[in-house]
C-alpha cells in the first residue's frame, strides 16, 4: 500500500509518499492549493497508487482543522476507498524552515520538508505498537 503524506497549507499543500514495499519516503513535491488541487491530486494518487493519506492536523487552530476536514471529504467523495490518518503536526513547518534555511524565499519546499517529517512522526508512532 503507498502512503501519501500531506501537509496542508492555504498556499501549498506539500506532498510526500512512501512504497511500503521497499520502504523508500521520498518528496512528490507540492500542489497549489487554488481551483486545480484535486485534478493534480488526482493524478499523483493515480500515478503513485495511493491507497492511504496521511494529513497533519494542527492541534489547537480549529479553522484550519476545518479546511482539512472538508479538503479530505472532497477527496472521499472522488476516493471513497482512501483510507484517511491524522497526526499531529505542531512544529513539522518550524523544523522544516529551519532545514531548508529558505523561510521566506521558498514557502513550497517547507511544505514538502514538512509532509516527509509527518511521515517520519507517522512511521514512529506505528513503529512503536
Amino acid at each position: 500500500m503507498n502512503i501519501l503524506w500531506v501537509d496542508y497549507g492555504t498556499k501549498y499543500i506539500g506532498l510526500a509518499k512512501k512504497d511500503t514495499k521497499h520502504g523508500m519516503i521520498m518528496p512528490v513535491g507540492y500542489v497549489s492549493n487554488d481551483g486545480w488541487t484535486m485534478f493534480e491530486l488526482a493524478n499523483i494518487i493515480e500515478q503513485y497508487q495511493i491507497k492511504k493519506m496521511v494529513i497533519w492536523w494542527p492541534s489547537k487552530q480549529k479553522n484550519i482543522q476545518e479546511k482539512i476536514d472538508k479538503f479530505i471529504d472532497e477527496i472521499f467523495l472522488i476516493y471513497p476507498q482512501m483510507i484517511f490518518v491524522k497526526v499531529n503536526e505542531d512544529y513539522t513547518s518550524v523544523e522544516a524552515a529551519a532545514q531548508t534555511w529558505e523561510f521566506k524565499k521558498a514557502r513550497w519546499k517547507e511544505d514538502v520538508i514538512a509532509a516527509m517529517k509527518i511521515l517520519e512522526r507517522y512511521d514512529e508512532i506505528i513503529e512503536n505498537k
